[in-house]
């Protein structure tokens, strides 16, 4: 699982301070964050390549599902990850036509998220 790409996109920064440490100290994945939607597209446009994007629902400047159309179209085989704390039907279908992974509803603990990523790798990407 080491050479598993993970994109985390999170527009706190105090999430992303501990997430940072968390993922350093927890795992031997390859992390990259972004603050924004528009820095996760730069990104991906930039030749990052992830297994993973892990991606708040609620962005500044987009939403989780406009963000996973956006990096589909660039990045077909990612897997997506999305907390929200909003479980509204339509929109999460929505999210799940669009190739959800898994969604995870706030508050989540780090282990859950560690898990669902983990389970990516198992099932190969």
């Amino acid at each position: 699982m080491s050479s598993l790409k993970l994109l985390v996109v999170e527009d706190s920064h105090e999430l992303v301070r501990i997430w940072r440490t968390l993922f350093r100290v927890s795992t031997d994945f390859k992390v990259k964050f972004c603050l924004s939607g528009s820095c996760a597209k730069e990104t991906i446009s930039a030749g990052y390549k992830p297994d993973v994007v892990l991606t708040d629902y609620y962005l500044g400047d987009t939403n989780g599902i406009a963000l996973m159309e956006e990096i589909r179209e660039a990045r077909p085989s990612s897997k997506f990850i999305v907390i929200t704390g909003n479980t509204e039907d339509e929109r999460m279908l929505k999210m799940h036509r669009q190739g959800l992974f898994a969604l995870l509803h706030k508050p989540v603990k780090f282990d859950l998220i560690k898990q669902n990523i983990e389970a990516v790798a198992r099932q190969g990407t």
